[in-house]
C-alpha cells in the first residue's frame, strides 16, 4: 500500500492478535472492542528478608507515611521488618522471634494504641502476637494457642465490642480457631468451628449482607470452600461448602461484577475459580481462569486503574505472578505474567514509591521481590467501528471492490464526540497469506480529504485498497496516545 503524507509507515511490528479461525471464505470472526487498558510491572528488585519467607503484609510500623513491610519467614523462626523509603526500597530487615516455623503475617492494633502490631500464624505452636511501639519496633511475641498446625490468620471483630479478634485455619484439625480480643494484647482461649478438610486458608467477609463478619476457608483436599456465616457474638454457623476447583490453597473476597454482593477468588490447582455472591450467603459454581504453574495464593487489586478490580496470583512452579484483569461482569482476561524470584509462595498488594499505582510485595527466592507498577493510565476514549463493517462481524467483502473505508466513532469518557484527537490506525492480517503487520498511518490532526486516513463528519475514516490486500481477514485497530481504543475485524475473499 502506498504512504500518505500524514506520516504514514509500514512497519514490520506484530500487534497483538486475538485467537481467529478464518471461515472458508474468509468471513469475518468478530469485532473487538479494546474495553481493558495495559499493565505492566518493572523488573523485579529483591530485598533480604529471613529464611524461606512464607508471607508478607503491607503496614506503615514507623509512622512516617510510607509504607512498609513485615515477613514471616518460616526457616528462621522470625518476623523480618523491612522499612520503606517511599521510593520503592526498603531498608535491611530487622528481625523478631516469632516462634519456630511462622507461615502467615497479619497486621492489626491489638492494644488500642493507634500503632501497628503483628499476628503470626506459627505451624508448630499457635499465634505469636508482637506489639508495636510505632517507631518499627516490636515487643517480645506472646502465644496463644489455636488448632493443629495453624497455618493461615486474619483479623476480624467477630463479636462486635470494637476490639480486634483473630480468626485461624488450623490444616490438620480440619477447622478455625475463633481467638477473641480484649483491646490489652491479650485473646481469649480458642473456639473451634469444623469446615471442609485440610483447611490452607481464611478470609474475612460479610457474606449475607447483615453487617456481621463471615468467614471463607479455602479447603485443599475436599476441593471446595466453607462459608460460615457469623452471629455478631463471636459464633458462627455450621459450615456451608461450595466447590472452588480441585486443590484450592488461597481464597480472597471481592466484587467483581459490581453488583455490590461479596465474591470470591479461589486459588486453585488449574487457576482460580470466581464463585460470585448472591448476598444471601450462597455462591454460584465456580467459572474457572487460568494462571501459571501451580498457583499458590492471590489478591485483589486494581493494576491498570480502571477502576474494576483485577487478580494477582502467585505461581510456585513458574516463578512468576500472573495479573489477571477484570472486566467488572465477574470475568478474567488472560493472564499477563510478570516475574520473580524462584518458587514465590504469596503476594501482597502495596503503593510503594508513592505514584498511586498498586505495587506487588513477593515472597520467592529466600527474598522479597518487589515489582513496582508501570502501567499507563487508561484512555478515556473508546472507538466504535462503523458502516461497511458490522459491529456485530458479518461483514465480507470481494477483493474485486477497490476501496474499503473502515470507519470509527469516538466517545470520550462514554459520551459521543466530535472532537477527535490525532490518532493512529494499524492494520494487521490474521489469516490468509503472510500473518502480521501490514500498514501503520498515522492522523496528525488536519482533515485532508486527500489522505487515505482523515476526518469526515466526526469520524475516522480509513480507505483500505482491497486490491493490494488480497485474499484474507484482516484486524484494523486506532489507537489513541498509544492504546487501542477499538478495533473491527474483515474478510476479503
Amino acid at each position: 500500500m502506498k504512504g500518505n503524507k500524514h506520516m504514514k509507515t509500514t512497519t514490520n511490528i506484530i500487534y497483538l492478535a486475538f485467537a481467529l479461525l478464518a471461515f472458508a471464505c474468509f468471513a469475518v470472526l468478530q469485532t473487538v472492542r479494546a474495553d481493558t487498558c495495559p499493565v505492566s510491572f518493572a523488573p523485579a528488585a529483591n530485598v533480604a528478608a529471613g529464611s524461606s519467607p512464607q508471607s508478607v503484609a503491607v503496614g506503615d510500623f514507623n509512622g512516617d507515611g510510607k509504607q512498609d513491610l513485615a515477613a514471616a519467614n518460616s526457616g528462621s523462626g522470625n518476623v523480618s521488618i523491612l522499612l520503606g523509603d517511599g521510593m520503592g526500597n526498603f531498608s535491611a530487615a530487622t528481625n523478631f522471634a516469632a516462634g519456630s516455623a511462622p507461615y502467615s503475617v497479619v497486621i492489626g492494633d491489638f492494644n488500642g494504641d493507634g500503632k501497628q502490631d503483628l499476628a503470626v500464624a506459627d505451624v508448630n505452636s499457635g499465634v505469636w502476637i508482637l506489639l508495636g511501639d510505632g517507631m518499627g519496633n516490636f515487643s517480645g511475641a506472646t502465644l496463644f494457642s489455636a488448632g493443629s498446625y495453624p497455618q493461615s490468620v486474619a483479623v476480624g471483630d467477630f463479636n462486635g465490642d470494637g476490639k480486634q479478634d483473630l480468626v485461624v485455619a488450623n490444616t490438620l484439625s480440619d477447622n478455625v480457631s475463633i481467638l477473641l480480643g480484649d483491646g490489652t494484647g491479650n485473646f481469649s482461649a480458642a473456639t473451634n468451628f469444623g469446615v471442609g478438610t485440610t483447611p490452607y486458608s481464611v478470609a474475612v467477609g460479610d457474606f449475607n449482607g447483615d453487617g456481621r463478619q463471615d468467614l471463607a476457608v479455602a479447603n485443599r483436599n475436599s476441593n471446595n470452600v466453607s462459608i460460615l456465616l457469623g452471629d455478631g457474638a463471636g459464633n458462627f454457623s455450621g459450615a456451608t461448602n461450595f466447590g472452588a476447583g480441585g486443590g484450592p490453597v488461597s481464597a480472597a473476597v471481592g466484587d467483581f461484577n459490581g453488583d455490590g454482593k461479596q465474591d470470591l477468588a479461589v486459588v486453585n490447582g488449574g487457576g482460580v475459580s470466581i464463585l460470585l455472591g448472591d448476598g444471601a450467603g450462597n455462591f454460584s459454581a465456580p467459572t474457572n481462569f487460568g494462571a501459571g504453574s501451580r498457583p499458590i495464593s492471590g489478591t485483589v487489586g486494581d493494576f491498570n486503574g480502571d477502576g474494576k478490580q483485577d487478580l494477582a496470583v502467585a505461581n510456585y512452579f513458574s516463578a512468576n505472578v500472573s495479573i489477571l484483569l477484570g472486566d467488572g461482569t465477574g470475568n478474567f482476561g488472560a493472564p499477563t505474567n510478570i516475574g520473580t524470584g524462584t518458587n514465590p509462595v504469596s503476594v501482597a498488594v502495596g503503593d510503594f514509591n508513592h505514584d498511586g499505582k498498586q505495587d506487588l510485595a513477593v515472597p520467592s527466592g529466600g527474598e522479597i521481590s518487589i515489582l513496582l507498577s508501570e502501567f499507563i493510565p487508561c484512555s478515556p476514549y473508546r472507538a466504535q467501528v462503523q458502516q461497511p463493517i458490522n459491529a456485530d462481524g458479518t461483514s465480507v467483502f470481494t477483493v474485486k471492490r477497490g476501496v474499503v473505508p473502515v470507519k470509527f466513532t469516538l466517545t470520550d469518557n462514554g459520551s459521543p464526540t466530535c472532537n477527535l484527537p490525532p490518532a493512529t490506525i494499524a492494520l494487521t492480517r490474521t489469516a490468509g497469506g503472510t500473518i502480521g503487520a501490514i500498514d501503520e498511518s498515522v492522523y496528525s490532526g488536519s482533515a485532508d480529504t486527500g489522505s487515505n486516513f482523515r476526518i469526515d463528519s466526526c469520524q475516522y475514516v480509513y480507505n483500505l485498497s482491497s486490491n493490494a490486500l488480497g485474499v484474507g481477514t484482516y484486524r484494523v485497530d486506532i489507537l489513541i496516545n498509544g492504546q487501542v481504543v477499538g478495533s473491527g475485524i474483515f474478510g476479503l475473499k
